[in-house]
């Protein structure tokens, strides 16, 4: 299930090539519902009321509470090349099957949440469909240890590109995306 990297594998002390990395966090098997951690709902700039992080802060294990099933992919950045041409679109295109098979389909990104708004408004997204969630300093794809540099493109630390299906708050499929473009139909595989 996990693409192995020769580059990852060399990387540290006790790693290895057996499948998986061995430094990654988030397996299948792995409980996301405990995770003491916040994200940010997509959401236009308030010019009238708050725009304070702690207002607006959703907790983790929220999305991923016992009764529910939840679809999520992850894209580096929003208003990029690939994601905004080949991975939303896939998910667009398989958001109605993957929504009869779960409750939820979450599009994460390290980015801010007035960001990810724009971004779903200029790719014409039902955002009743797709929900965008902001890890907006990094810190959940830190503690979920699927950070990568993208420093070479302009972008900083950043999440790596994934999708997971999370059942009752346990993650139930991961990979790490070698071809965005067909991820949602993997997803909906997975369901």
């Amino acid at each position: 299930m996990f693409r192995v990297a020769a580059k990852r594998a060399a990387e540290g002390p006790g790693s290895r090539v057996t499948g998986e990395w061995s430094r990654r966090s988030i397996t299948s098997g792995s409980c996301l519902a405990t995770e003491g951690l916040e994200v940010q709902a997509a959401r236009p700039w308030d010019q009238v009321g708050t725009n304070a992080a702690v207002d607006h802060a959703e907790a983790v294990a929220s999305l991923f509470a016992a009764d529910r099933k939840v679809a999520l992919f992850a894209v580096p950045a929003p208003f990029t090349g690939t994601c905004t041409n080949e991975h939303v679109p896939g998910f667009v295109a398989n958001a109605d099957a993957i929504l009869a098979k779960c409750d939820e389909l979450i599009c994460f990104s390290v980015s801010c949440p007035y960001a990810n708004d724009g971004w779903a408004k200029a790719m014409g997204v039902d955002q009743s469909k797709i929900k965008f969630v902001s890890d907006v300093d990094g810190s959940v794809s830190k503690a979920w240890d699927v950070t990568k540099d993208y420093s070479g493109d302009s972008l900083g630390i950043r999440s790596e590109r994934f999708s997971m299906v999370v059942d009752g708050g346990v993650v139930t499929s991961f990979q790490v995306v070698d071809d965005a473009a067909k991820d949602g139909e993997w997803v909906l595989s997975q369901l």
